[in-house]
């Protein structure tokens, strides 16, 4: 009986139940989701401009960000019962795991497949923990396709990278290129991210061999092309002088200063509690392991490189807009959590190699980590206010109350509609509602989306 304990109580065990238990109430929330904001917008523009005269007038009116545009203009992408709508998050979520998966795969060519997926659904479940708003990065379109779709297919870009350097096989930086052409094209801090990491690789690669790969050499100016491409648009010029009072140095630089502080304390605990319970597990594993190339590093770098996300993915935007979306800051935390785990696989293997021990936990040090683990996960978080939403029916109540105004406006045969106001605000998938200013431009998406002159809501009494 206690073999048998042991063998299902291991960690790696805990940590693929526990995460899926993470996982699971963001898929199911699905079900629920609806449209809002811009994403009425864009269906109204690729229905009244047609699908190229969309991307046309992006780019030469407000945005340099051609991906997006490219996406959110696909006819009927959002219409009906809005089922396709529903299917995205679902979609970007198993993407996300993949990608992260295929990134493992790509560094660890001889690890099993449960210890990838275990690396996988560990970080995808720390993600959807502590990202600032689950509603932003998954369940918000517009969102969606510009942030969280950013980090998936830059996963996928570096995976393909790591391996043209690892075997120098042509088709691995053909995709690689043909990735980063889309990449680049979905937002500024994608871009400055992946300059940045993509320009140190080059840089060390460069330092280390005293020459680079043509290759390489390719995808670093397909990367500085359409990344001048994006910053010199008139879409983004025109942008970049939206926000009245922007572009202050000193208090930008504040503002990242106090955010950096703050989302260090937010997000690094439980980082560390859950690296020093997986890596309890890997290094039983990984005696045989080889060092992946991408960790033999000066660990020095790599430490700059990861903290300097915090900065320089948050100080761009206070310079631009003078606050921080959430999604911008969903993107910035994802970055740092797995430039920790880098860091973090760079010690192990520098200690390996040494024959030192990374970490070793003592029966009860494990069993205290795994109770901070069970207080975090029942504190105040993503995951609790996710099975909040599916349990209280706040959820279910915020799609019926909206499927409710949908009846009503399309049974209206008047112009003006009024439509019953959301009583019911589930924190996960909910972003924006119309407005009480009919003249609001979300209300004026609203309006045009269901061909009317003017819809608006009555007062809860």
């Amino acid at each position: 009986m206690k073999q048998i304990l042991e063998k299902y109580f291991q960690s790696t065990n805990i940590i693929i139940v526990l995460s899926s238990i993470v996982v699971l109430p963001f898929i199911l929330i699905s079900v629920f989701n609806n449209p809002s904001a811009d994403d009425f917008c864009y269906s109204n523009y690729g229905r009244d401009l047609g699908y190229f005269g969309l991307q046309k007038e992006a780019y030469f009116g407000w945005s340099g960000r051609y991906l997006p545009t490219l996406i959110l203009g696909i006819p009927n992408l959002i219409s009906g019962s809005f089922v396709v709508y529903k299917l995205v998050p679902v979609l970007l979520l198993v993407a996300l795991f993949i990608s992260v998966y295929h990134l493992s795969s790509s560094i660890f060519s001889t690890i099993s497949k449960k210890n990838k997926a275990l690396l996988a659904v560990l970080v995808t479940a720390l993600y959807l923990l502590q990202m600032p708003s689950p509603t932003q990065g998954f369940y918000w379109l517009a969102g969606a396709v510009t942030y969280q779709l950013s980090i998936i297919l830059a996963l996928f870009m570096f995976s393909y990278i790591i391996l043209y350097v690892n075997t120098k096989n042509i088709k691995f930086i053909v995709v690689a290129i043909l990735l980063s052409i889309l990449v680049i094209g979905t937002n500024e801090i994608t871009l400055v991210l992946v300059n940045l990491i993509y320009g140190f690789t080059c840089a060390y690669l460069l330092f280390i061999n005293r020459k680079l790969d043509k290759g390489l050499w390719l995808l670093f100016a397909v990367i500085l092309a359409c990344s001048a491409f994006v910053l010199l648009s008139p879409g983004s010029a025109s942008r970049a002088t939206s926000y009245p009072g922007n572009q202050q140095f000193m208090y930008s630089l504040f503002k990242t200063i106090k955010a950096t502080k703050r989302h260090l304390g937010d997000w690094l605990p439980s980082i560390v509690v859950l690296l020093l319970l997986f890596f309890d597990f890997f290094s039983k594993t990984a005696q045989k392991i080889k060092t992946p190339r991408v960790f033999k590093v000066k660990l020095v770098f790599p430490v700059l490189i990861v903290f300097s996300f915090l900065i320089l993915g948050v100080f761009p935007v206070y310079y631009s807009l003078k606050w921080v979306p959430f999604r911008v800051v969903n993107e910035v935390y994802f970055f740092f959590l797995l430039g920790v785990f880098y860091l973090a696989f760079v010690l192990f293997f520098k200690l390996k190699e040494k024959k030192k021990t990374f970490v070793e936990l003592s029966k009860w040090t494990r069993i205290g980590l795994w109770v901070l683990v069970c207080f975090r996960l029942g504190g105040d978080n993503n995951v609790r206010v996710a099975y909040s939403d599916l349990i209280s029916g706040k959820a279910n109540a915020y799609n019926k109350a909206l499927n409710t105004r949908y009846t009503i406006i399309k049974n209206t045969k008047d112009d003006k509609v009024i439509i019953p106001k959301l009583d019911v605000f589930p924190e996960t998938i909910f972003f924006e509602d119309i407005k009480p200013n009919s003249k609001h431009w979300i209300n004026s998406c609203y309006n045009a989306y269901f061909n009317k002159a003017e819809i608006t809501y009555k007062p809860i009494k």
